[in-house]
């Protein structure tokens, strides 16, 4: 279902960061996505939302989804240090 959602949204990377990627989550932590769209593939709100939705139907779990390119700059480097890379179009 992960590679159904990716192929059909044009995303081409997605890692999950923070407490899971820790491995410090507790029943009611969400999970932190990072995704990156194929180039030219920007999305619109509602489809973050709608793909957001999607994420948390497969996980169980509230989503926290946010665009890997457009990530606060003071936390980024964390992200990569931590991240768990799940989806990888190559």
């Amino acid at each position: 279902r992960l590679l159904r959602v990716c192929r059909e949204n044009d995303i081409v990377f997605m890692a999950v960061f923070g407490s899971f990627a820790r491995r410090e989550q507790g029943k009611r932590s969400d999970i932190d996505i990072a995704i990156e769209f194929r180039e030219n593939g920007g999305k619109s709100l509602l489809d973050l939302i709608r793909i957001e939705e999607e994420l948390r139907k497969i996980f169980k779990r509230k989503v926290d989804l946010g665009i890997f390119s457009t990530l606060n700059p003071y936390i980024i480097e964390d992200v990569k240090r931590e991240m768990l890379v799940i989806y990888e179009k190559g």
